[in-house]
């Protein structure tokens, strides 16, 4: 799947996959050691500091493609292109998923829809 600057490469069923720039360098994925679970590793460099082991250097690649693709599914029918600058697709209709409308006080400048 094409994604951001590069693409994230995963065969169907397989447990790891690859991220390459748009320049051919490998994203390489970090090294992660034994973690009770991600939300307690998020928790301790909260309270203790430093950087977690999966990052958003790493995830953000990973994120940014699962939603482009459950968007893509939503807009069936359609090509479309996102174009990662921008952080835009070239479609009116997938463009609408990416805000949403939110209750009265509790909107978001730049993040909500109509906002």
């Amino acid at each position: 799947m094409k994604c951001r600057d590069g693409w994230i490469l995963q065969p169907h069923g397989a447990d790891f996959a690859w991220a390459v720039r748009n320049d051919g360098r490998v994203v390489v994925p970090p090294t992660v050691g034994p973690a009770p679970t991600h939300y307690h590793e998020f928790l301790n460099c909260v309270v203790r500091g430093g950087k977690a082991a999966t990052d958003f250097s790493w995830s953000t690649y990973m994120r940014e493609c699962v939603i482009a693709g459950e968007i893509a599914e939503r807009v069936v029918g359609t090509k479309i292109t996102w174009d990662a600058k921008a952080r835009r697709f070239d479609s009116a209709a997938a463009n609408a998923f990416l805000t949403r409308p939110y209750r009265k006080g509790w909107e978001i400048p730049g993040l909500t829809a109509g906002a």
